[in-house]
């Protein structure tokens, strides 16, 4: 079980080889994470940086008026990119993850293969 969303409202479930690639994806987002606070904490307002880019994060303030989730100038703030790497590494992952077992499932990669074998253009 694991969850994307930073509140832990909506569980997910994966199996072993899905764990495994899921804690490899942590550990990897976890040191970015590290190099994010290191900086944020070389900084003299790095505290406050860090809490704006948590509510910058958490309000999503252009999503309703721009279509957008954050502006460029958001997406440049320290304090939001530490968020961005800790949150949307993993759902981003995840999504992909969820994607291709279920096209692995309904045999799209075997049908690709096959036609690969065959010489024949792939759909």
């Amino acid at each position: 079980t694991y969850f994307q969303d930073r509140n832990r409202r909506w569980p997910f479930f994966t199996q072993g080889a899905g764990r495994d690639l899921l804690l490899n994806l942590v550990r990897a987002a976890s040191r970015l994470v590290a190099v994010a606070d290191a900086q944020l904490e070389a900084r003299e307002d790095g505290e406050r940086l860090r809490r704006e880019g948590q509510g910058i994060y958490a309000r999503k303030p252009n999503k309703k008026a721009e279509d957008v989730t954050w502006s460029q100038q958001e997406y440049a703030h320290a304090g939001l990119q530490r968020e961005y790497v800790r949150f949307k590494s993993v759902q981003r992952f995840t999504e992909t993850y969820a994607l291709l077992e279920r096209a692995r499932a309904a045999g799209c990669f075997r049908d690709a293969a096959a036609a690969q074998a065959e010489g024949r253009p792939r759909a």
